[in-house]
């Protein structure tokens, strides 16, 4: 995958000399925020807004998994298992890997169940908020 227009992309807007003339009293962070492209981040986000696909990252994060284990382990369809694991392979969270007729599906970097795990964390924290503002 090329980086590079995303990269130039972000420098020739952070360092536009014509905004800077007309918006002098912004600062450099306020600029590289501007400049920021969240849409790789909400892309990476959209592929963990399904339970499925967290389930099937947690599962990844033990060991490589054929689709049919996958299958097996999670109680749903293999159309509906290759659909999730499409999203996270096109968010390039997990890649395949054909191993005679199957394909084999690994994570390509551990963290993402961590980003989950902290989620599941933050739940429980505002859950704790909600719950002393009840009583």
């Amino acid at each position: 995958m090329d980086n590079q227009p995303q990269l130039a992309s972000f420098t020739s807007h952070a360092l536009d000399p014509v905004e800077l003339q007309q918006n002098p009293g912004i600062q450099s962070a306020e600029l590289l925020d501007q400049a920021r492209d969240f849409s790789r981040t909400a892309q990476i986000f959209g592929a963990l807004d399904s339970p499925i696909r967290l389930r099937i990252l947690h599962l990844l994060q033990q060991r490589d998994h054929f689709v049919h284990e996958i299958v097996a382990l999670l109680g749903a369809s293999q159309p509906l298992v290759s659909q999730h694991l499409r999203v996270l392979k096109e968010a390039g969270l997990v890649s395949a890997e054909r191993k005679g007729r199957q394909m084999t599906y690994h994570l390509v970097d551990t963290s993402v169940t961590e980003i989950a795990d902290m989620a599941e964390a933050l739940i429980e924290r505002l859950d704790r908020r909600l719950l002393q503002r009840v009583h």
